[in-house]
């Protein structure tokens, strides 16, 4: 009788994890392959920066979950594309590795990016207190790196990462952990010349 209790009991927290199954940290969201868009953008003038997040609806990933895209460029002119793109966006670059093709920042602390608020970009939870998005109160501290493999000699495949954590301005709390909200990485391949949606 107790054996037959366990088993039953067993079979209904199977039923009720339902096969759900988190992304591990680090994972990858795969966006598929985009396409050009005629060419790299050399400069802020050749497109607003609005432009670059247009139609950009936030796609929410779990902690630290890269953003994957094949574009159709071998591997070394689509790393000096996402360069030129980091440019656009205003990022200056202190992580560039072109034997590992590893580019971006690990240490941006930024109140706003593009002319949007943060909460744009990542999402932090809302205060307790305000009920405001942390990201737009909080000091937000912000990475973007992206990594290039060759998928052959015309296709590369790139995987951007944006991870961030916020802390209350007036106190020494604990950081508060961030997730993307995936339109800094896709604003990063527009800018670069690439479409995205």
């Amino acid at each position: 009788m107790k054996l037959s209790a366990a088993v039953l009991g067993l079979g209904a927290l199977a039923c009720a994890t339902g096969g759900v199954t988190p992304e591990p940290e680090g994972a990858v969201r795969d966006a598929g392959t985009v396409g050009s868009v005629g060419g790299h953008i050399e400069a802020t003038s050749d497109v607003t920066r609005q432009t670059l997040i247009r139609n950009l609806g936030p796609i929410y990933t779990a902690p630290d979950v890269g953003w994957r895209s094949t574009v159709g460029a071998p591997i070394d002119a689509a790393y000096h594309a996402i360069m030129e793109g980091y440019g656009v966006l205003g990022v200056e670059i202190l992580t560039n590795d072109a034997r590992t093709h590893v580019v971006g920042n690990r240490g941006i602390i930024a109140t706003q990016m593009l002319g949007q608020p943060m909460s744009k970009f990542v999402d932090c939870g809302r205060d307790g207190a305000t009920g405001q998005p942390r990201a737009d109160s909080y000091r937000v501290t912000l990475g973007i790196i992206s990594s290039f493999v060759a998928v052959d000699s015309a296709r590369t495949s790139v995987t951007t990462m944006v991870t961030a954590e916020a802390i209350d301005r007036g106190t020494s709390a604990t950081p508060v952990h961030c997730s993307s909200t995936g339109i800094l990485e896709r604003a990063l391949l527009r800018a670069a010349g690439y479409q995205s949606s």
